[in-house]
């Protein structure tokens, strides 16, 4: 039997009657169309990786800073929390969540610990349906981080997004796929999508549609 999903809408002039797939297509067209302005107007940045350069001149102690700073190898610069006893979530897995607070974190900021997401909205059916076995997971298994993202960010407002949390019961961390590029990174097209990653700072497991605490499990005890 296919898993129960909703795909990505669009959201037109009559939205009152748009039905649920409608409406998951306007959500996508219009996080795509505001990816599109922050590309258009943000700053063009060089690569992230600063080269090792000779250094010629400079006094002794700038030298050494530069060295310190650099290393012999080379140093990565990211959005990653830096902490060398713990591993790091990667660039390519790392994106803003904003919190039912306003405020904004990153996913690294979770690194060293398994971590579920689960890319929903608030007005999905079989995302709620998800929320059965995630509550298990956290019952289960409380090292296990979860993280339950709206990519809905037309209708899921913060104040609506922490009434859904409060009704459903949900003891774990919510917010919003700031600026969609969670949903970029692991390919969202169908809500619920729940990816995850383990202590070390890798993606292991990836399912369309409710995931269900068994699978959850073998995830986490693939480590």
């Amino acid at each position: 039997m296919a898993r129960k999903t909703f795909k990505i809408p669009s959201r037109g002039n009559n939205d009152e009657f748009q039905t649920q797939e409608e409406k998951y297509d306007d959500v996508l067209a219009s996080l795509n169309s505001i990816q599109t302005k922050q590309e258009a107007s943000a700053p063009k940045v060089s690569s992230s990786r600063v080269p090792i350069l000779p250094i010629v001149f400079g006094t002794t102690i700038i030298a050494i800073i530069i060295v310190a700073l650099i290393g012999i190898g080379g140093f990565s610069f990211s959005n990653s929390r830096i902490d060398s006893e713990t591993a790091i979530i990667s660039e390519s897995l790392n994106f803003p969540i904003e919190l039912l607070n306003g405020t904004t974190v990153y996913l690294s900021n979770y690194s060293g610990n398994p971590i579920i997401i689960d890319f929903m909205a608030t007005w999905c059916n079989p995302c709620k349906d998800q929320l059965e076995d995630l509550k298990l997971v956290k019952s289960s298994h409380p090292d296990v981080i979860i993280i339950s993202i709206t990519v809905d960010l037309v209708s899921d407002s913060l104040e609506k997004l922490n009434n859904y949390v409060i009704i459903n019961g949900m003891t774990w961390i919510v917010g919003r796929d700031i600026n969609q590029k969670g949903a970029q990174i692991y390919n969202v097209v169908f809500i619920p999508t729940i990816a995850f990653i383990n202590s070390a700072g890798k993606l292991k497991g990836q399912g369309v549609g409710p995931q269900t605490y068994e699978t959850l499990v073998s995830w986490i005890n693939q480590g």
